[in-house]
């Protein structure tokens, strides 16, 4: 049976706070804690471990306030963008070989 909607935004904040409670503010993912959590849960949509300096790229743009640190509304927000950037790849997938 498929997770209920609900039961996804909890494992979303479950998984960030897996993260962010490893060192320093437990609210927010300093850099060393966003790069363990891209590898571990997004290195296939994301290709980060075949170009490590891509992580650099992300945090820059999901660090809207620039403070070094990426915090639940910020991840949530780039989290958003990559699903919704999957759902369209789908999408035209199943155009093209429809």
């Amino acid at each position: 049976m498929a997770p209920t909607l609900q039961e996804c935004m909890d494992n979303l904040v479950d998984v960030f706070h897996s993260y962010s409670k490893k060192c320093g503010d437990k609210y927010t993912l300093n850099y060393t804690e966003l790069v363990i959590l891209i590898n571990n849960e997004l290195s296939a949509y994301l290709g980060t471990k075949k170009n490590p300096r891509r992580v650099s790229e992300i945090m820059a743009k999901m660090d809207k306030n620039k403070d070094g640190k990426v915090d639940f509304r910020e991840f949530v927000a780039i989290i958003a963008d990559l699903t919704a950037a999957c759902h369209d790849f789908f999408e035209q997938t199943d155009k093209i070989l429809g």
